[in-house]
């Protein structure tokens, strides 16, 4: 049986300066499935609007798949839904297929979007898999120092307050899945994080 891990790379990039951190962490999972995630200052935004599919399979369901996950999560952190953007898929789709190219190994684009990415065995890792993954490292976060924590930064981007749009893009490389989301406006911003990521308060 082949053995199955996910790994977690996150990296930060202070607004307005270029400090940045970065951590890897590896552990055992149900399914073989990475993820990494990155985020920049936001410079430009995106309009909401209904995905069209794309070639390598990022449908409406998927969409949908995708917004749902995410807000089922949002909303426990008592913050706005997110939205589906064709412009910020489009731009995620377009990475995708940059890394379909050079073999789907995880690496992040220079977008000034925020970005979520995870890969695994193709089958099991579907979209809202992967938003379980990301949000899963809310048990990591400390809300008490209300700083970028090592190890989180894919759950601060999943319920990031100032965050209003979401567009993924998925490829594949032999058994291998892709997914990227990308974010509008961006997450993780340093010296943000006290009034964008809450406490779960309202979860049921």
């Amino acid at each position: 049986m082949r053995s199955a891990k996910w790994v977690l790379i996150s990296l930060t990039v202070a607004a307005c300066s270029g400090g940045q951190s970065e951590s890897t962490v590896s552990s055992p999972s149900d399914g073989a499935a990475s993820a990494a995630s990155t985020t920049t200052a936001l410079t430009t935004s995106a309009t909401s609007t209904t995905s069209a599919p794309s070639k390598s399979g990022t449908t409406d369901d998927v969409a949908k798949t995708f917004v749902d996950a995410h807000n089922h999560y949002r909303a426990s952190h008592c913050v706005a839904p997110l939205e589906w953007s064709a412009d910020v898929a489009k731009t995620a789709q377009a990475w995708a297929n940059e890394l379909a190219r050079s073999g789907c190994k995880l690496r992040h684009s220079s977008t000034p979007l925020g970005e979520n990415l995870a890969a695994g065995t193709t089958g099991t890792i579907p979209p809202e898999r992967a938003v379980e993954l990301w949000y899963d490292e809310s048990k990591g976060y400390d809300y008490s120092k209300t700083k970028f924590t090592m190890g989180a930064g894919h759950f601060t981007q999943v319920v990031w307050k100032g965050s209003r749009h979401v567009g993924c893009g998925t490829a594949t490389c032999n058994d291998k899945q892709i997914w990227v989301c990308n974010y509008d406006p961006a997450g993780n911003i340093q010296g943000e994080f006290a009034a964008n990521v809450p406490r779960p308060t309202c979860a049921k």
